[in-house]
């Protein structure tokens, strides 16, 4: 379910996990998805990793329900939910956005346990495949 990568092409971590997520999802590279991300950051004065800038950039995608009913209650899913479908994801938890890619969430950590926030569906072909 956890597949440990960092496509950083430096191979650092430093805290571009918005960058990482949404190149793996769409399958372009760490620069192109950074510089389309710099533009959006410099039209509205923010910065890479704030929700609104890539919020623009992914609001172009739909979104998934990140709640459910179980026995009766409402429950967030975790991205081990978003593994058990068939698709790409991108998904927003705490302070971070993972992509889950066929069942295999792709990141330098396991989140897999961590509550998914906002969940965007990438569609066939668009995606990293």
């Amino acid at each position: 379910m956890f597949v440990k990568e960092n496509i950083n092409p430096s191979g650092k971590k430093n805290s571009d996990c918005v960058i990482r997520a949404i190149a793996k999802a769409e399958g372009k590279t760490w620069l192109d998805v950074f510089d389309t991300l710099t533009m959006i950051a410099r039209t509205n004065y923010g910065v890479l990793n704030d929700s609104k800038i890539y919020g623009e950039y992914l609001d172009k995608y739909p979104t998934v329900t990140v709640k459910c009913q179980v026995n009766g209650k409402l429950k967030r899913l975790t991205v081990a939910d978003v593994c058990r479908l068939e698709g790409i994801y991108i998904v927003k938890i705490a302070k971070h956005l993972t992509v889950v890619i066929d069942g295999k969430c792709c990141d330098t950590w396991d989140c897999t346990q961590k509550s998914a926030y906002k969940i965007w569906k990438i569609p066939q072909g668009e995606g990293g495949r």
